[in-house]
């Protein structure tokens, strides 16, 4: 590997690494439905920046980051129903 390849290797995992926590954060939060209101909006942003970082992750942390965005979509409709029964 010659050094312009390594320095941008090295770029590219230190953007990784952070996403792949925020994606871990994203999906457990939105386990907890009192968070939902909170992860969602939030969550949705932070997809929509990083969405090019998640592909090419690949894998569990972009499916968990989907999958904790739909969660949060679950509970908050859950916490209206709730609110307005």
């Amino acid at each position: 590997m010659e050094t312009a390849e390594y320095s941008m290797w090295l770029s590219d995992q230190e953007e990784i690494g952070p996403a792949r926590k925020a994606a871990t954060m994203l999906f457990v939060f939105s386990l907890l439905g009192i968070f939902s209101p909170i992860v969602l909006p939030l969550g949705a942003f932070w997809l929509k920046r990083r969405h090019k970082t998640l592909r090419r992750i690949g894998g569990v942390h972009e499916v968990l980051a989907w999958f904790g965005i739909g969660l949060s979509v679950m509970w908050l409709f859950i916490l209206m129903l709730v609110i307005l029964l």
